[in-house]
Formats: structure tokens, sequence, C-alpha cells
């Protein structure tokens, strides 16, 4: 189960295929300190997971430099 108690506070332990990038492992402590605080907090971390992938940040970057190379 990834959403685990230990010592008294809950953690979240997930293994996420991102695509591109392979598995990444993402472990944290829950900032929510209940059951469903915590399985909500998984959900999110897995969704940021999914959603960022370096080539569309790259992309960005590259964006944000030619209006400015261009300028100069």
């Amino acid at each position: 189960m990834p959403v685990t108690k230990y010592r008294g506070n809950y953690y979240v332990d997930v293994y996420v295929d991102v695509p591109s990038q392979g598995v990444r492992r993402i472990r944290r402590r829950s900032p929510i300190q209940t059951k469903k605080g915590s399985e909500l907090y998984e959900r999110e971390l897995i969704e940021a997971a999914l959603s960022t992938s370096p080539r569309s940040r790259e992309e960005r970057r590259v964006a944000d430099f030619a209006v400015e190379f261009l300028e100069t």
C-alpha cells in the first residue's frame, strides 16, 4: 500500500512510470496527517509527476530565449 504510517506520521511511497523518463519512485512525508489526506496527497504527487516532462520545459525555455534573442 502506498500510504503507510510510521512512527506516528503518514508517508507516501509510490512508483510512477513517467513517459520518456522511466519509472520514478516518490517518497514523501504527507503534509496532512490523516489517511484520507495522505491518499489525496499521493494522487497529487502522481498527477504532478505525469504532467511534467523535461521536453516541454525546455521548449518553453527555448521559445523565451528566441524572443529575447530576436529583440536584441
